[in-house]
């Protein structure tokens, strides 16, 4: 159950047809970040075209299973993967099967139509951790995949469905799918949580700058993304972008175990 008592699974739904998820070029965005997904997974050249196929062929099933009025999310992944069970021969020949396709297939429509995305495999020591916030500073990484690493560590799960709020304790991070904390990046409005996030870490511009854990925090940052660097986009005024990517990584340090 999430937050507001509902099933994570029956909440998790996606708009209308012609809204999202089956234009046509939505679509084609979808067949080949899928089939780069696989291209990078296994480069093998001889593999380019059978993953090629397989993209395509995945997102015409899931094409047609949302055109028959299909929207919610685990339903669609069931009846994908079962889809693809069929197609076996497609299959083999590669190093993936049905399952792993179709749900990549689902990463891929939550991030487009939710704005998340689950973070990149290596984060389970610090130095994939800490190489992951230095990506971060460096507007390295999709704003997707950020967020979807603060949605871990707010407590949501990714699953085989979409995302499972129920261990989340902070209101501000509940919902029926995690927020998009990032919003606009480059917008000089900042999102709820972003604020949030702020003042938890009291380095927001109502409390002393001076204060030893932002004066911690700000060293933290320092020796990932470089002193001067740092100073220098603290300081300017139009900096507004990094200066959220600062919030973002100074909080999943502190509360992300980052």
């Amino acid at each position: 159950m999430s937050a507001n008592g509902n099933s994570g699974v029956e909440e998790a739904r996606l708009r209308p047809v012609g809204v999202d998820g089956c234009s046509e070029t939505e679509l084609a965005s979808i067949s080949a970040r899928l089939a780069t997904w696989l291209n990078t997974e296994y480069p093998e050249e001889s593999l380019r075209e059978p993953h090629d196929v397989v993209s395509a062929k995945t997102v015409a099933y899931y094409a047609a299973l949302r055109r028959e009025g299909m929207d919610e999310l685990g339903a669609v992944l069931l009846a994908l993967g079962g889809k693809l069970e069929k197609e076996m021969n497609l299959f083999h020949d590669l190093f993936v099967g049905p399952w792993e396709v179709a749900n990549k297939l689902s990463d891929l429509v939550i991030a487009g139509a939710f704005g998340i995305a689950r973070p990149p495999s290596g984060l389970e020591d610090d130095i994939g951790r800490y190489r992951f916030i230095q990506k971060l500073l460096d507007f390295e990484l999709p704003n997707e995949e950020i967020n979807g690493a603060v949605a871990i560590a707010a407590g949501w799960r990714p699953s085989s469905w979409g995302w499972d709020g129920t261990n989340v304790k902070k209101t501000i991070f509940a919902g029926a799918n995690p927020p998009d904390v990032l919003g606009d990046l480059y917008s000089s409005e900042w999102t709820e949580e972003l604020k949030f996030m702020e003042d938890e870490l009291g380095i927001s511009e109502d409390v002393d700058p001076a204060n030893k854990q932002g004066e911690a925090l700000n060293t933290f940052i320092d020796a990932l993304h470089g002193m001067e660097m740092s100073k220098m986009q603290r300081n300017d005024d139009s900096a507004v972008a990094w200066k959220k990517l600062e919030v973002v990584g100074k909080w999943l340090h502190l509360y992300g175990d980052f």
